[in-house]
């Protein structure tokens, strides 16, 4: 996890993840890559040409300033016109980044961070682990995490980022499963399960817990709650039906409504790999 991507809109919550970024960087003797994507039309002039606008200039410009002002040593920068998801997720690839860090003022949550609910967009389309940190610090304080799923199913092989946090915070980790009241009595299987992925993506300092909700949301916000969890780490799942899996809108609900900070990444398993 040392190649950190902050998406910024040159806002005061922009300083505070590039901080933070280049704070966690420092611990994992990483680097941090800045990125501004105008979302503008294409112009086109009379003969078909596409014509250059002042936005990408300006914009461009004010990166410069945004660096300068705050006295932040980034490993590159990128601005340009085009698409936010996709430009940001080629951009994730080139430089093969590891997490990409956004914050966020409180539980009112990704309405408030980068370029309103484009955060959402990148929360579920990015090809790398998303960071959306809470509150106005500027260093990553992590005491526990929690790693909520299905977890009766394959173990994702792509848990890195949170494996990495937990080894670099030396923290405990929480795994927790919502389960609707009628499903209770699978109770020790969904133990049993937790265990067995454990095992197999080496986690330590581990505690299992299964809350009985009829809403994941609620069931995750009331863990939270209970057992003051700094992190809450999730799957998203972007293609192909699974049962009992997370899906990309129950991430961006927790992300919205959570006080703590989110990470969510990709689900990838072998069944998936081999449907790509």
């Amino acid at each position: 996890m040392k190649r950190i991507l902050v998406p910024v809109d040159y806002s005061p919550l922009s300083v505070q993840a590039v901080k933070m970024a280049q704070n966690l960087a420092e611990k994992v003797q990483g680097q941090v890559y800045l990125v501004h994507i105008v979302n503008s039309p294409t112009m086109l002039d009379e003969s078909g040409y596409e014509v250059t606008t002042s936005e990408e200039k300006e914009a461009k410009y004010a990166m410069q300033s945004f660096v300068r002002a705050h006295h932040l040593s980034p490993a590159d920068t990128l601005v340009k016109l085009g698409h936010l998801t996709d430009d940001i997720n080629f951009y994730i690839k080139r430089q093969a980044i590891d997490l990409v860090l956004m914050a966020s003022q409180g539980a009112s949550g990704l309405r408030e961070v980068f370029i309103g609910s484009n955060a959402e967009r990148i929360v579920r389309h990015a090809t790398a682990p998303v960071l959306i940190v809470k509150g106005g610090a500027e260093t990553l304080q992590l005491e526990s995490i929690a790693l909520a799923g299905s977890f009766d199913k394959e173990p994702p092989r792509n848990i890195e980022a949170v494996s990495h946090l937990q080894q670099l915070f030396d923290t405990r980790m929480h795994m927790v499963e919502v389960c609707v009241p009628e499903n209770m009595w699978m109770k020790e299987m969904i133990l049993r399960s937790m265990e067995k992925f454990a095992m197999a993506n080496d986690l330590k300092n581990v505690r299992y817990h299964i809350m009985e909700n009829f809403s994941v949301v609620e069931g995750l916000e009331k863990f939270m709650k209970q057992n003051q969890v700094s992190l809450l780490a999730l799957a998203t799942h972007q293609r192909h039906g699974m049962q009992r899996v997370f899906r990309t809108s129950i991430a961006e609900s927790v992300a919205n409504h959570l006080p703590s900070s989110v990470l969510t990444f990709r689900l990838q398993t072998k069944e998936t790999e081999e449907k790509v």
